[in-house]
């Protein structure tokens, strides 16, 4: 009896200390959450005096740096706008990256939560047929894409299937035996022929 007695009250203060941890969790992530609260009604309201202002100064928006590395990007669908976006850089792009982009451009605007904005922008991509998923969470142009396997696959054929060159033999000189014409003149050869006695 003495060793399950032991074992229960170490099992028991094990759950113990593991409820204590527990709680102690719980409430560091309830100050996280009213902290992340208060910061985000601050940054409301700075956001919300900033735009009065400017509209009260008749000032220009501030460009993002999206905007100024895509220029206008029309708001539309997500595949839209990553359409839009893909066709303007030179090769794929991590959905995270295209995530940030079309957030700063206003897409998700109100959206608190970045995981589903992802989510999203992963989902429109896979079911659009205007992309190619080219690595785990990174899309193409599927006509980029196509585009370079058909240049890949013409090199190919190039190498294997192009007619081989033909080498021509060199001209032969002129005094090669059985040639009948002289080299100097183009006259008949006539080899030195001592006159016949007959």
């Amino acid at each position: 009896m003495g060793s399950s007695d032991e074992f229960i009250a170490k099992v028991l203060t094990q759950l113990r200390d593991l409820r204590r941890s527990d709680a102690a969790l719980r409430a560091q992530e309830e100050g996280v959450r009213r902290r992340r609260e208060e910061l985000a009604g601050q940054i409301e309201v700075l956001e919300s005096s900033l735009r009065v202002y400017r509209d009260v100064m008749e000032l220009p928006e501030e460009a993002s740096p999206e905007r100024t590395l895509f220029g206008e990007v029309a708001l539309g669908t997500v595949a839209d706008m990553a359409y839009e976006i893909l066709s303007r850089h030179e090769g794929p792009m991590k959905v995270a990256d295209l995530t940030k982009i079309l957030e700063g451009l206003g897409k998700f605007a109100g959206t608190a939560e970045n995981v589903r904005t992802y989510a999203t922008v992963y989902g429109s991509l896979s079911r659009d047929s205007r992309f190619t998923r080219t690595d785990q969470g990174e899309f193409d142009l599927s006509e980029r894409r196509a585009s370079a396997a058909l240049g890949q696959l013409e090199r190919l054929f190039r190498l294997n299937f192009a007619p081989h060159p033909v080498t021509v033999p060199a001209p032969q000189p002129d005094h090669v035996l059985g040639d009948e014409t002289s080299a100097v003149d183009g006259s008949p050869h006539v080899e030195n022929q001592s006159p016949s006695p007959d």
